[in-house]
């Protein structure tokens, strides 16, 4: 989730409100590795994961359009 939260603050035009917000929601997470660099992974693993953060992303960009509406 960290990692989204990364990408929403750094592809996103956010207010200083949802940026502040985000930054806090980061700031206490450690991060992980990346994806890229989990050589380790099942297929299947990685396909969950990858699914969840287009999930989380989707949701994101749903959220901003119902908030616009």
């Amino acid at each position: 989730m960290r990692d989204v939260l990364v990408a929403i603050a750094q592809d996103y035009d956010l207010t200083q409100n949802e940026r502040r917000r985000l930054t806090a929601g980061i700031r206490g997470v450690e991060p992980g590795p990346e994806l890229i660099d989990r050589k380790d992974l099942p297929p299947e693993e990685l396909e969950v994961r990858v699914a969840a953060i287009v999930r989380a992303c989707r949701a994101y960009v749903d959220a901003l359009d119902d908030a616009e509406a």
